[in-house]
């Protein structure tokens, strides 16, 4: 059996979804907050913590933010640590930065 975050799927589930062409599977887990812009504007953002189970130890976990005033989406790359992740997520991203204004 596979056991993710104390989210356990049998041997024969897992074959199940695989016939289908599903799989492997992660455990998601959502999180809703607000956040302040660079200009001080408050906007709703939805970041995703994403935990592949610890078979995948070097590429476990993974960050996707979303911003939802925009639909801009950042993420992360795939680490070892859950910190490791949030700390290489591109939250800059969320806040491009401003054109360049004409003289």
């Amino acid at each position: 059996m596979n056991e993710v975050a104390n989210v356990v799927m049998s041997t024969e589930q897992q074959e199940r979804l695989q016939i289908h062409g599903i799989g492997p599977l992660a455990l998601v887990t959502t999180f809703i907050g607000i956040r302040t812009t660079k200009d001080g504007e408050q906007r709703d953002v939805k970041v995703e913590v994403i935990d592949g189970g610890p078979e995948n130890s070097r590429t476990r976990w993974s960050v996707q933010g979303t911003d939802c005033a925009t639909g801009r989406v950042v993420s992360s790359h795939h680490e070892e640590t859950l910190v490791a992740a949030l700390e290489s997520c591109h939250w800059w991203e969320w806040d491009p930065p401003s054109p360049a204004k004409a003289p």
